[in-house]
């Protein structure tokens, strides 16, 4: 995996973390659309990882956790 990759990832992890935290600061103003488009942005880079580290564990980690927070 590229540096650029990994990069980029960290950076629309960071942009969802700001558009969250703008809507939980700012409860008035509607985020929605935002969130949405960061959400759909994260969700390509962590699909680009998780090709790179391992579907395997990364969907038993999930079950894990799922189950260990009752999220099933």
């Amino acid at each position: 995996m590229k540096d650029r990759e990994i990069l980029k990832c960290v950076e629309e992890l960071n942009e969802l973390s700001t558009i969250l935290i703008q809507q939980y600061n700012k409860p008035k103003k509607n985020f929605e659309k935002e969130i949405i488009e960061e959400i759909g942005d994260v969700y390509v880079w962590l699909n680009k990882l998780r090709n790179h580290y391992g579907k395997g564990y990364v969907k038993e980690r999930i079950e894990y956790k799922k189950e260990k927070h009752n999220l099933k």
